[in-house]
């Protein structure tokens, strides 16, 4: 588990969700399967999950709180949780959500 300083560069409003573009060192990405944490001086105790939605250039993109702003600055702690990979023979895969929003795949 690694630790660092993440920054909220952009903001992304989709079907009615909002995302973060966040950058922060490639070591704190949270990778198929995990979650990292983080926290902001505005939240409260807890720490808010991070899950990994789509990748981006020196970072990745996560459903955030509605509080975050472009240029935010956020502490990291992850990748959490044990992941998953496919093999490389693996050419299309489906993921189904039973439970939740699909948007945690």
């Amino acid at each position: 588990m690694h630790t660092g300083t993440g920054r909220i560069v952009e903001l992304l409003l989709e079907d009615e969700r909002l995302y973060a573009l966040i950058s922060c060192a490639k070591s704190l990405v949270p990778g198929p399967g995990q979650y990292s944490l983080a926290s902001h001086s505005l939240d409260s105790l807890l720490p808010v999950p991070l899950f990994h939605t789509d990748i981006a250039p020196q970072g990745f993109i996560s459903p955030a709180p509605e509080r975050w702003r472009p240029g935010d600055l956020i502490s990291i702690r992850g990748p959490l949780g044990r992941g998953f990979s496919l093999p490389p023979s693996a050419r299309k895969v489906g993921l189904i959500a039973f439970d939740g929003p699909a948007s945690r795949l």
